[in-house]
Formats: structure tokens, C-alpha cells, sequence
């Protein structure tokens, strides 16, 4: 199976870098592996980078997303067409690997759903929270300042460890 090939090349390096967040289902575990490798050569932010470019060019381009999503393509195809388009914006090794793997397992669909996971991730890896406040008016300056340091109280600056 190509998902533990590309886990498990990491763990021949060593350890498994432990992602900050635990994410479930197919596209946990593909998000997961990328984290664990590009950890482990320092590359997350290049790699979210890289990421963050494909989702939306994946939002906007029409063609691309009827091209990933058609069933009807023959896997190789869809791999070569993948490494083209990688190589011509020179992404990197990490990148193109996950998406030929992605390709080569037949889950290229999941495309979206490994990118949101791996943006929970990196969110959680930079310390973010994400919080919805619902109010039933807009809220003036004082009460919002209010109500920002009232949530800064339920997190911590330094995480006990």
C-alpha cells in the first residue's frame, strides 16, 4: 500500500513526528504522513505553502476539478498529468510525492478533504484556537475587547508540556 510506503519512509529515518492534532479517516492519515515528512526536513511551511497554492488554484480552475474528480481516468495518466503540472510550478519532492501517492492509491479525489486536514495540522501546530462568537447585535469596541480577553483566559501561552 502506497499510504504506509510513504509513512513508513520517514520511519526509516527515524521516529514518526507526532502531528499537535490527531485528524481521522483516509485523508487524516495521508495529512499526517506529509506532516511527519516535511517535519522532519523542516519544510512545513514551504509545504503549506505549496498546498495552500493548489487548493485554490484547485477552487478556481474548473477543469482541473472535473479533471481530478473523473472517475474514467486511467491512474497513470492522472499521475503523469499531476507531475507535470508539479514540476512546472517547482514544487517540492514532498509535495509531489504525496499527490502521485494520492494518484497512485486511487484517492486523488480526496485531494480536498487531505488539504483541510492538513491545514488543521498546521493550524494546531502554530498554537491557533478557532472560536465562533454568535451575538445577537454587533458588538461595540469595549464589549469586544471584553470578550477577547475573556477567551484569552481559557488558553495558555505556554502549554504545560
Amino acid at each position: 500500500n502506497k499510504v504506509r510506503q510513504f509513512s513508513s519512509s520517514v520511519a526509516k529515518a527515524g521516529t514518526l513526528v507526532q502531528s499537535p492534532v490527531q485528524v481521522y479517516g483516509v485523508e487524516g492519515r495521508y495529512a499526517t504522513a506529509l506532516y511527519s515528512a516535511a517535519s522532519k526536513q523542516n519544510k512545513l511551511e514551504a509545504v503549506e505553502k505549496e498546498l495552500t497554492t493548489l487548493q485554490s488554484e484547485h477552487k478556481r480552475d474548473r477543469k482541473l476539478l472535473e479533471f481530478l474528480s473523473d472517475p474514467s481516468q486511467k491512474r497513470a495518466d492522472m499521475r503523469a498529468a499531476i507531475q507535470k503540472l508539479l514540476k512546472q510550478k517547482n514544487f517540492s519532492e514532498l509535495t509531489m510525492n504525496l499527490f502521485v501517492t494520492l494518484s497512485d492509491n486511487g484517492r486523488i479525489s480526496k485531494t480536498e478533504q487531505v488539504l483541510s486536514s492538513f491545514g488543521r495540522i498546521m493550524s494546531a501546530h502554530r498554537g491557533e484556537v478557532q472560536s465562533t462568537v454568535i451575538t445577537a447585535k454587533p458588538l461595540d469596541e469595549a464589549s469586544l475587547n471584553e470578550l477577547r480577553s475573556a477567551l484569552q483566559g481559557f488558553l495558555y501561552i505556554n502549554p504545560p508540556k
